[in-house]
């Protein structure tokens, strides 16, 4: 059976890159053999030498289903990012495309209004069995970067975040019967 591909965009600070990696091979195959839907994921890494690397990014921002957005202070302090990729991908018609922000390292963004209204995914401390902040959302970073982190942990996440990225595109994007 054919399957639907859905091409997702991924927003980051360059700082954040080792992160972003972590982050994304998890996603991948985590979402590798889901139902009726292929996921591939695009980075800047895309990019060849010599290629115009600002086009590039916008002609990617504006061909993807979805956009993975990861949320730090760099990412909000990116005057690219800024006014660049998020005036493209905010502009999008939400009917026919997906905005996933993940908070990636602690950061309040309730103040940065294009990012403060939109739903974050979200998943808190006491769910990993970790016990500072219990009831706070869990920036990936304590878990991508943080010692004493299990394989099992990490995957939990993983796997949260793909069932409600593939929940997400279920709605989004429905597969033809």
């Amino acid at each position: 059976m054919q399957k639907k591909i859905i091409r997702i965009f991924v927003s980051y600070s360059t700082s954040d890159r080792t992160l972003r990696e972590k982050l994304v091979a998890g996603l991948e195959s985590h979402l590798a053999h889901r139902p009726n839907y292929q996921y591939t994921f695009w980075t800047d890494q895309e990019i060849s030498v010599g290629d115009d690397w600002e086009k590039n990014i916008q002609r990617s921002s504006k061909e993807c289903e979805a956009a993975l957005l990861l949320v730090d202070a760099g990412f909000v302090a990116s005057s690219f990012i800024e006014e660049q990729e998020l005036p493209t991908l905010l502009a999008r018609d939400r009917n026919e495309f997906l905005l996933i922000p993940i908070l990636l390292r602690a950061y309040d963004f309730s103040g940065f209004e294009r990012l403060s209204g939109l739903q974050f995914f979200k998943t808190y401390y006491n769910e990993y069995e970790l016990e500072i902040n219990p009831h706070e959302l869990l920036p990936f970073d304590e878990l991508g970067e943080g010692r004493g982190i299990s394989d099992r942990q990490l995957n939990k996440y993983y796997k949260k975040l793909s069932d409600y990225i593939q929940l997400a595109v279920t709605k989004k994007f429905p597969f033809p019967k």
